[in-house]
């Protein structure tokens, strides 16, 4: 009931702790509780499913702020921790997941509903097990957590979608790619990463004032390639690809994909890589007949591609070889330039500058690459992608400074900023403003 006491006569285990909250203030009449951890680790391991400990609340561990956040351990993994409680929240300590046990998944109302990590030191100890069992768990990773030894599932949860915030997270390595599911990730620093749909649709989703460096394993950012987007936003982001392999790093309804896309918006992302490594695909209708896609209201601008491309008709009947080309008319828009602006490409696109690849206006201030070997050089301040010199491909060493040196070509070609900061926090200006995530 006050800290002096707490402090004089410490709870034994963090199970303890819950039910001795129980047991003092009622089943139903604790309006919150928060647990102080000293040095050590602490595990939610115990079962426990008789009764609630309250009906809408949230139970927070913390550390005791005379420990350090390194000795103040919370973990969980090596048993089910079925105690009712409806939001758990780890904060401002460490963590350790110890076994393949989740934190439990809330079913039939017993166990967590919501867990949260923020400021957290967290180590997944490998483990390729998804955090939580089952979709009715929200799991969110909210500002400052640092994640190490992932494991493969540890933020890809599948068809669950459990995966509600990913924000201000530090994850992945060089030598393995790891999933993360792509919903509302905002503000994190990844290595070598993928974005994984799932089951949920992407209608609503944000990414947005993310840095993935270091991308080595194909595989880019995808929306409405199997399913209708109805408003999502992908905005501010630094992809950095140092591979040989041909891929696209950004594909919006792109190769023979099934999904319409309205109201998306692609803005000031800055790619590394070169010509059809780490290129962008957007707004394709290509797929078989009968499946003609319509992409409306979308706005791309201020985006620094390393190569564009685009598919749909282009004035072309049966007998040009496009299959019913004459149809194809749902995504003009995006070819014919609406909605974009001040749009910059390193390279040429996939089929060296004929129609049926290129955009035949690619919207006000555009600067579209104009070969497949030599690069329209954004003067980055340290590049480190995937390179080309004529025909040869090289590997990029990776973890490159994407801010743009004076007198870069992408500084100025965006008519009017679509944002009000860069990905540095600097104010961008209100016209004239730069591709790319950096002014």
């Amino acid at each position: 009931t006050n800290d002096a006491l707490a402090a004089a006569s410490p709870v034994q285990t963090l199970n303890g702790a819950i039910l001795k909250a129980r047991t003092t203030f009622g089943v139903g009449a604790c309006d919150g509780l928060i647990i102080f951890g000293r040095a050590g680790t602490w595990e939610l391991s115990a079962t426990v499913t008789a009764g609630n400990l309250a009906t809408n609340h949230e139970i927070i561990f913390t550390r005791d702020p005379a420990v350090s956040k390194a000795a103040c351990v919370f973990g969980f993994g090596t048993g089910n921790y079925n105690i009712r409680i409806p939001w758990l929240r780890v904060r401002d300590c460490s963590a350790k997941r110890n076994g393949t046990f989740y934190i439990p998944s809330g079913a039939t109302g017993v166990g967590v509903t919501k867990s949260v990590f923020e400021n957290v030191d967290y180590d997944n100890a490998s483990w390729n097990v998804a955090i939580v069992n089952g979709a009715t768990h929200g799991m969110y990773f909210d500002g400052g957590v640092v994640i190490t030894n992932g494991g493969t599932n540890l933020l890809n949860p599948g068809t669950n979608n459990i995966i509600c915030l990913v924000r201000g997270v530090t994850y992945g390595t060089t030598a393995t790619s790891y999933a993360v599911e792509g919903w509302l990730v905002l503000g994190c620093e990844f290595t070598n990463v993928i974005f994984s749909r799932g089951g949920r649709s992407q209608s609503g989703a944000i990414i947005a004032f993310n840095r993935n460096m270091k991308r080595s394993v194909i595989g880019g950012v995808g929306f409405g390639n199997d399913a209708d987007v109805n408003g999502a936003a992908y905005c501010q982001n630094v992809w950095e690809y140092i591979v040989t392999n041909s891929d696209a790093m950004l594909k919006i309804s792109a190769d023979s994909g099934t999904g319409n896309v309205r109201h998306m918006l692609a803005f000031n992302n800055t790619f590394a890589g070169a010509h059809l490594a780490g290129r962008a695909n957007n707004f394709y209708d290509d797929g078989p007949l009968g499946n003609l896609r319509t992409h409306e209201v979308n706005a791309s601008a201020g985006n620094i591609h390393v190569q564009l491309n685009w598919k749909a008709d282009i004035f072309a009947l049966l007998n040009a070889g496009l299959a019913d080309a004459s149809s194809r008319i749902n995504a003009w828009s995006y070819g014919y330039g609406v909605g974009c602006f001040g749009e910059f490409s390193m390279y040429i696109d996939a089929a060296g500058g004929s129609d049926s690849f290129r955009q035949m206006y690619p919207g006000l201030g555009a600067l579209i690459g104009a070969s497949d070997t030599i690069r329209q050089d954004p003067l980055f301040t340290n590049y480190q992608g995937t390179q080309k010199v004529g025909a040869v491909y090289s590997a990029g060493a990776g973890g490159g400074d994407y801010t743009l040196l004076p007198g870069s070509p992408c500084k100025g070609i965006v008519p009017y900023a679509a944002l009000p900061f860069d990905l540095a926090g600097n104010p961008r200006p209100t016209m004239n403003d730069s591709a790319g995530a950096y002014v």
